[in-house]
């Protein structure tokens, strides 16, 4: 049996990073799905595409600051949409 408290294993972060890259919300939901529920899809997760949606927020947030900022480690970490009061409906 998987130890879920580790979160998902390597394998899945390659399906986060295409979803992330090609924009693609139903496709960060399902790898969602199934990597941190261990459901087979989304409509067996409900939460997922609030998560996926969060998830996404958050890409975008890390992605506007700069490197060289995000390498001295003295970055504030976004609250992402969700958090600051942003919809995933």
């Amino acid at each position: 049996m998987e130890d879920r408290r580790r979160g998902p294993s390597r394998a899945a972060l390659p399906a986060y990073a295409a979803a992330l890259d090609e924009g693609s919300a139903s496709g960060l939901a399902a790898a969602l799905a199934r990597n941190v529920y261990g459901a087979p899809g989304p409509d067996g997760a409900p939460r997922a595409g609030a998560l996926a949606f969060y998830v996404a927020s958050l890409d975008q947030a890390l992605k506007a600051i700069p490197m060289e900022e995000f390498a001295t480690g003295r970055f504030r970490f976004p609250p992402g949409l969700v958090a600051a009061g942003g919809s995933h409906d």
